[in-house]
Parts: structure tokens; C-alpha cells; sequence
């Protein structure tokens, strides 16, 4: 399970950096889609996820996510030619 949240961390991060929309689906069944304001892995977490080195929570376009609850996590491709 850390496994995944780390991934889902490294993706934040690196949307973050490049940009890029991610869509980030929760166990409510809530879909929370936007540009990550600030690093998943911003410094030492005083509220770390599950030992992975990543916060617990992140703003992703001025909602705050818990990542404890993302199911599932995407890059949308805006293509800005249509």
C-alpha cells in the first residue's frame, strides 16, 4: 500500500513541476481534478503518510486532498490544438 501512495506522491510532484492537470479519484467516489499547488514531498511532513516520506494531504487547485483516500490518480492530456 506504501508503494502506491509513494507513486501517487512522485506523480503530484512531477505534474507540479510540469503543469499538468492531474484527476485524482477518492473513496467517496469524489473526483478532485487541478494543477498541485505545492509538493507532495515539500520538506520534513509532521503529518507524513504512512511513513512514506510524502504529506498526508496536498492542495490540488485550491482543494485539499487527503492522500490517504485516493483510489486511483491521472495525468489529463489538454491538448491545446482542439
Amino acid at each position: 500500500m506504501e508503494h502506491f501512495f509513494v507513486m501517487v506522491g512522485q506523480l503530484l510532484d512531477s505534474a507540479m513541476i510540469g503543469g499538468l492537470v492531474v484527476r485524482l479519484t477518492l473513496t467517496d467516489g469524489r473526483v478532485v481534478e487541478g494543477v498541485p499547488v505545492s509538493p507532495a514531498s515539500d520538506g520534513p511532513q509532521l503529518d507524513e503518510l504512512n511513513g512514506t516520506g510524502y504529506a498526508r494531504s496536498i492542495d490540488l487547485a485550491g482543494t485539499d486532498v487527503d492522500l490517504a483516500a485516493v483510489r486511483q490518480a491521472t495525468i489529463v492530456y489538454r491538448d491545446s490544438v482542439a
